[in-house]
């Protein structure tokens, strides 16, 4: 979805591209949202899973801000663009990370759908450990 609405003097079509998920948009979620201000470490690991990338190393990354969230940045936001084809820049991303490090992480997991959340609670995606009984319960 390609929104052209101009926000911060950014228009949203460039840094934005075809994700499914509006950058401000993380409080559509707020159990996600609430679950990556308080552990974007979890969050960012768990993005990276996605992408084949190992989870605790890119967990660990966030631990470290600001040099972590850039690395993460710089390998993980240019897979997922390749992956779903969006449009994007590096220099972009790095900028937005700078500044909504949390927006954009969260939009990551969106558009992965890696916690998928809900007034009901959290699951994780189908086909990974666990996700059964996370389902069922």
């Amino acid at each position: 979805m390609t929104d052209n609405s101009i926000c911060c003097g950014i228009s949203a079509a460039i840094t934005m591209g075809l994700w499914q998920h509006r950058l401000f948009g993380c409080f559509g979620n707020c159990r996600l949202c609430l679950i990556t201000f308080l552990l974007p470490c979890y969050t960012g690991g768990k993005v990276a899973e996605t992408v084949g990338q190992e989870a605790l190393v890119h967990g660990l990354m966030w631990l470290f801000v600001p040099v972590g969230m850039i690395a993460h940045r710089v390998v993980i936001r240019p897979e997922i663009r390749a992956s779903k084809d969006i449009d994007g820049m590096l220099v972009v991303d790095l900028f937005l990370s700078c500044f909504c490090p949390c927006c954009v992480l969260i939009q990551e997991a969106r558009e992965t759908g890696v916690l998928r959340c809900t007034k009901d609670g959290c699951t994780r995606m189908a086909g990974e450990p666990g996700a059964e009984a996370m389902e069922r319960a």
